[in-house]
């Protein structure tokens, strides 16, 4: 999702690309819990509960909250892959998808996959917006690392020495 944001900023470095790709790190700046209240807000409000304790929408909770974590790697990569290589391969009679698919994407490809990296590691250890909007009975990675019913191991006092 962030590689059409990135091309857009980077290669066309017009006001409204760089508009709409700062306006995505304003999520950075809202906790995990702000976006799941919202999101379930909506649901009952406007979806009538229809998405609510979905997967679908918890997928929808990690994709707005690690957008702009992905769009950062991605970005970089973008910048870093000449455009020059894309003209001539355009010269050369590929088409658009065909240079996307032949040139751009190798050239981003190690980019995409840190940032795939740092989204799995960032939604790993996503808790609060988990525990709001996990369908019931559903086991999620951070619900795994982070058990909340864990009990407290019984401590015996040391053996008296009389």
């Amino acid at each position: 999702m962030a590689l059409p944001v990135a091309l857009l900023a980077v290669r066309h470095s017009g006001r409204g690309g760089r508009v709409f790709e700062r306006s995505t790190y304003l999520v950075l700046a809202m906790p995990g819990l702000v976006i799941a209240l919202a999101l379930s807000y909506f649901t009952e409000r406007y979806a009538d509960g229809f998405a609510y304790q979905s997967a679908p929408l918890l997928i929808a909770a990690y994709a707005i909250l690690f957008f702009p974590l992905a769009l950062v790697g991605v970005r970089a990569s973008v910048a870093y892959a000449p455009p020059a290589l894309e003209e001539m391969a355009r010269s050369l009679g590929l088409r658009r998808l065909a240079v996307a698919w032949r040139v751009t994407l190798p050239l981003v490809g190690p980019g995409l996959a840190a940032s795939y990296c740092l989204v799995f590691l960032a939604a790993v250890t996503e808790l609060t917006a988990t525990l709001i909007l996990i369908p019931t009975g559903v086991q999620t990675l951070s619900t795994q690392f982070w058990p909340t019913n864990r009990t407290c191991p019984t401590v015996r006092p040391p053996p008296s020495p009389w």
